[in-house]
């Protein structure tokens, strides 16, 4: 039988304080701040709104962060600087259970701490600490009541001789971090958050489009878990989005704990970005954005202890990962189809409904529950060449006819050109000359010779004429050509050239397209 023989002194070192400086930047600092006053608020639920007040002073390189969330008792007040004291138990759907966050906060953040706090309308009473007392041995630390009281249920924290510098660009990463994390609180919960008395605005993600047959699909489910006896609500909704990433880097996977944002467009292999699911991470898959939802006791959150990451291993992620993995697939593959066409097949589509699915308990969600990826689609350029291969075989003078279609195309869908409609006129009346001279010279039963084409060509109008005995157009198509003729040479030899708009460049496209296809039987896709 085993006997015990003595004791040992369990009482943590003050260098677990100083050990974790250098994980703290500014931004994961001041949020764990404003998740205390957040959690001290709604554990228990106050009736009044809470207001955060965050200020940063560049010049004098000193931040003040203040908040009405409820303030701390006197007896209490160890929970400010002790190790895993906290005031939530992580049963309730807070965004803290550590209680070591705030304190690591403002020891990664300054050299000296100031804490002031008023319990409801009790008294007010302040901690200051700095890093002689940090290399200290002693735990003890001495409070003063202070004389002038703080308004009721307010907590200061004044943080000087800080341990790196902040400057304006700091402060605004500082200013969009806050938007994006605490969007929801902002929005949903009108929790008012403001950094140097400008209010932080919620910046959310769910931007959707809604391509026709690929609208956002929402899954929601409760998990038990066995092993907490918690359950957690699982939502989870995956689209495109109707504005392309400019630098390709805000798809992904975003993921919401209890309502604070904890991953940010995440593409690890563990959420499916690898061979044989989504596919690496690729600019194509940029129209695809999954948003994941936890709701339940903070203690079971997948999160990690500064709740910038999540936890890969936790029970609750892997209990989920199947379901994301499917979801991240599918929107990827979708996205990779449309992105070629996403000036088309996307962006018109911004309005629609978000299709809704509840799972059971036990369900994963199955391909067969997502929309279907589209049949791949050849683009215009490829089209227009397989549709021609053939008759390009017999009549090689065609090749160049359809190859300048394909190249006003593109030129048309460049938005860097502020004079598009000049150039396509220019290509498109330019292609109808060639292809009236190519059809006269080698298509009809008793083709013209070189010297008859060169005296035709002097006069356009006569060349229509010419060509007029061997198509047979109605009136109106020929009057429509003559139209545009005019339109060139007005571009090229008045001074004051008309304007040129879209609606003529789009009916001159089908003229010339009209006259491809009924001299020289050119396909073109619809």
């Amino acid at each position: 039988m085993s006997q015990s023989l003595r004791q040992i002194d369990a009482t943590p070192s003050k260098r677990t304080y100083r050990s974790i400086i250098a994980d703290y930047g500014l931004e994961t600092a001041i949020c764990e701040l404003i998740d205390n006053a957040i959690d001290s608020w709604i554990s228990p639920r106050k009736h009044h709104s809470l207001h955060i007040d965050v200020k940063i002073d560049v010049d004098q390189q000193a931040i003040v962060i203040s908040d009405n969330s409820g303030g701390v008792k006197e007896s209490e007040l160890r929970k400010l600087i002790s190790p895993g004291e906290s005031s939530t138990t992580g049963d309730s759907t807070t965004i803290g259970v550590f209680g070591v966050g705030s304190k690591r906060a403002v020891v990664a953040l300054a050299q000296h701490v100031q804490i002031t706090t008023r319990f409801q309308t009790q008294g007010t009473y302040r901690l200051v600490y700095d890093d002689e007392w940090l290399t200290s041995e002693s735990w003890d630390l001495p409070y003063t009541i202070v004389a002038d009281k703080l308004p009721p249920s307010t907590t200061e924290i004044h943080l000087s001789r800080l341990r790196f510098r902040i400057d304006g660009l700091d402060l605004g990463r500082l200013q969009k971090h806050l938007s994006m994390t605490y969007a929801h609180f902002v929005e949903d919960r009108g929790i008012v958050l403001q950094l140097n008395s400008g209010a932080i605005m919620a910046h959310t993600f769910d931007t959707w489009a809604y391509p026709p047959g690929c609208a956002p699909t929402q899954f929601s489910k409760t998990l038990s878990l066995e092993n907490t006896g918690g359950k957690i609500h699982f939502e989870i909704t995956g689209g495109l989005i109707c504005e392309r990433d400019s630098d390709a880097s805000e798809y992904g996977v975003y993921i919401y704990c209890n309502g604070r944002l904890i991953a940010r467009a995440a593409k690890d292999a563990e959420l499916g970005y690898m061979s044989g699911l989504a596919g690496v991470p690729h600019h194509r898959s940029s129209l695809a954005r999954v948003i994941v939802s936890l709701t339940g006791p903070s203690k079971d959150m997948p999160w990690n202890s500064s709740k910038n990451r999540i936890n890969f291993n936790h029970v609750v992620f892997q209990a989920i990962k199947g379901d994301i993995i499917q979801v991240v697939k599918n929107y990827a593959a979708i996205s990779r189809r449309l992105a070629a066409d996403f000036e088309s097949a996307v962006q018109p589509y911004a309005t629609g409904a978000i299709v809704a699915e509840h799972l059971a308990k036990t369900e994963s969600i199955k391909p067969s529950r997502l929309p279907d990826i589209p049949k791949s689609r050849k683009n215009f350029k490829d089209a227009v060449f397989e549709l021609n291969e053939k008759v390009a075989e017999e009549k090689p003078w065609v090749r160049g006819l359809y190859e300048a279609v394909v190249a006003e195309e593109i030129l048309a869908k460049q938005k860097h050109f502020e004079q598009s409609n000049r150039l396509s006129l220019i290509i498109l009346d330019s292609t109808v000359e060639i292809a009236l001279k190519d059809y006269l010279a080698n298509e009809i039963s008793q083709p013209m010779s070189d010297d008859r084409l060169a005296n035709l060509f002097k006069n356009r109008v006569d060349v229509h004429k010419e060509a007029e005995k061997h198509l047979q157009f109605d009136p109106a198509y020929w009057k429509k050509m003559g139209y545009f003729y005019k339109l060139r040479c007005d571009l090229i030899h008045k001074r004051a050239a008309s304007g040129i708009s879209d609606a003529d460049i789009d009916s001159y496209r089908r003229v010339v397209r009209r006259l491809l296809r009924e001299a020289f039987k050119l396909r073109f896709p619809r």
